[in-house]
């Protein structure tokens, strides 16, 4: 019996936890009304691209799902992004920059969100009889169990070669590679 060493590629599944809304009181966002009397709100539209989440305490914005949120005028909004265990957060863009974001309700806002995935690598301990997996697909199959059993989410490659196929073609245009523990491993396949 040997041991199957296999790297599998992970697109990463994300969750988050989040800071407050606060409102700040100040003479004109309290006198702030429309006309009619009812009081002034603003949109705020929150985008996110990649796997990952934005949300403020209270519920107002819960992205992904609720991404959009109409606030009283003077509302001051602190907005949290958050990944799983693999994954990055690349920063925030429109009325927000960087990598903090907290927006004054006195107009409409928009924020965008980016995060980008990372592919996790591991070791598995499966056995098998030496030259006996079978096929690729059999070695991948294999891959996919061992991280289905720890709860890992996603498509998994085994790095394995054939006579037709090496192990760097199989993982195609992928790049940026790291541990279960969010350690990096490698960035590209180039040798």
């Amino acid at each position: 019996m040997g041991r199957i060493v296999a790297w599998v590629l992970f697109v990463a599944a994300c969750r988050g936890d989040f800071d407050a809304i606060t409102h700040a009181p100040d003479a004109a966002s309290d006198a702030a009304s429309d006309a009619n009397g009812s009081a002034v709100t603003y949109p705020l539209v929150v985008t996110v691209t990649g796997a990952g989440q934005v949300t403020s305490a209270g519920g107002a914005i819960a992205c992904p799902g609720t991404c959009s949120a109409e606030l009283p005028a003077g509302t001051m909004v602190a907005l949290t992004a958050s990944t799983g265990l693999v994954g990055g957060f690349d920063g925030y863009s429109g009325d927000c920059a960087g990598a903090t974001c907290t927006v004054a309700m006195t107009a409409p806002r928009a924020v965008g969100t980016a995060f980008s995935a990372k592919n996790i690598v591991f070791v598995t301990s499966t056995l098998s009889t030496p030259g006996n997996i079978g096929s690729l697909a059999a070695a991948d199959a294999i891959c996919t169990a061992r991280a289905q059993a720890a709860a890992l989410p996603g498509a998994y490659v085994a790095w394995l070669s054939s006579t037709v196929t090496s192990a760097k073609a199989r993982l195609g245009s992928a790049r940026g590679w790291v541990r279960v523990d969010g350690m990096p491993v490698a960035d590209t396949v180039a040798v």
